[in-house]
């Protein structure tokens, strides 16, 4: 009798939860292409075969530079937070203030007044900033030679940020 030899299949499908960024998304990724054997049946013992890639639907994007993290802030505040999660390892996404790049590493949407593209509103010790369609709320930055921090650690150090459009 010949010997099987074990199949890798070159895709997996898995739920992407809403707050994932690209570095969890890739370690998650990894262990479900390689998952611990726990005595389930592989999909090659059930009979499924691997689904062939329809070149026509394929989808190819440019490689990223680091000028590609710069935000926009008049985009909707949607596509900057998803933009902030996607772009977590690689290029990272970042603004300018007083000349020097703002890194933004975590945000979240948020109900609310709206301001303008790029201002800054400071709301109890919160920091967020006016985007094309609304607010986003800036939870984790980092100044350009500084530590990473909490925003509401950073306007306690900087409340002189209220009311400032950042990118400029």
């Amino acid at each position: 009798m010949k010997e099987r030899t074990p199949v890798r299949f070159s895709h997996s499908l898995f739920r992407l939860i809403c707050q994932d960024v690209s570095g969890g998304v890739n370690c998650r990724h990894a262990f479900l292409k390689n998952p611990p054997y726990f005595g389930h049946p592989t999909k090659l013992q059930l009979g499924t075969s691997p689904v062939i890639q329809d070149d026509a639907a394929a989808s190819i994007t440019q490689l990223l530079r680091r000028s590609d993290g710069e935000i926009d802030w008049t985009k909707s505040a949607a596509y900057i937070e998803r933009m902030v999660r996607a772009y977590d390892i690689w290029p990272g996404t970042f603004t300018r203030w007083h000349g020097k790049n703002v890194k933004i590493l975590e945000s979240q949407l948020i109900a609310g007044p709206t301001a303008n593209p790029g201002e800054v509103v400071l709301s109890d010790g919160h920091l967020s900033v006016g985007t094309g369609d609304g607010l986003l709320e800036i939870s984790q930055l980092q100044l350009e030679g500084r530590q990473v921090t909490m925003a509401t650690d950073f306007v306690r150090g900087y409340p002189e940020i209220n009311g400032v459009i950042l990118g400029d």
